[in-house]
């Protein structure tokens, strides 16, 4: 109309950064058979979207296996005001989770026969155990002479128990990091014999 002038400014809204960083710098978790990234924080959602989508970002591409990756992405849903920076939370380590070794009987009277401890390895995940198996090897020690591979007359061995996976996959150790052996000494006493019996 007469005396009016109108104009026409375009402006933009750029998306907000979000900042991943890894909580209290903790990058490191323990196998659980699951895919897991260790806990992170999202700083930079704007008032009423810290709770809209405070758990909205998760990671693109976790893994499972022990290891460490370094290749690790995020992703926000429901939203499209801001953008990610994880460079700060891209690499990380899955450790080996621990087993604990018991052995069975490790003192033996002889008896003509084969006899050695066997180790038990407990704390896997679910029913992993089935994805493993567990060599006994044993080696003699002083006064011990084994027959063969096995322990049979009076004397002193050893017996060392290694894990192992037929893919080559090893998400647990045995005792401290990296270890998937375990050794055990055992004894073999010498019969008695009575020579004088009952009368």
């Amino acid at each position: 109309s007469e005396g009016t002038v109108e104009a026409t400014h375009t402006f933009e809204i750029t998306q907000a950064t979000l900042t991943i960083t890894w909580t209290d710098g903790i990058n490191t978790v323990v196998y659980n058979g699951e895919p897991q990234t260790p806990a992170f924080t999202v700083s930079g959602l704007m008032g009423a979207d810290k709770n809209a989508y405070r758990d909205k970002v998760t990671a693109v591409n976790p893994q499972t296996h022990a290891g460490s990756y370094s290749d690790l992405q995020f992703t926000i849903t429901g939203t499209e005001n801001y953008k990610l920076d994880y460079t700060a939370a891209t690499s990380y380590t899955i450790s080996k989770k621990e087993l604990t070794p018991s052995w069975s009987a490790t003192k033996f009277v002889y008896n003509a026969t084969a006899q050695s401890p066997v180790v038990t390895l407990s704390g896997f995940v679910g029913s992993e155990e089935s994805l493993y198996k567990v060599d006994h090897v044993l080696s003699e020690k002083e006064g011990g002479a084994l027959t063969g591979s096995k322990a049979i007359n009076a004397g002193s061995y050893s017996v060392t128990a290694t894990l192992s996976r037929a893919d080559g996959i090893m998400d647990y150790y045995i005792s401290s990091a990296d270890n998937v052996a375990v050794t055990a000494d055992f004894v073999i006493d010498k019969y008695t014999i009575d020579l004088y019996g009952d009368n």
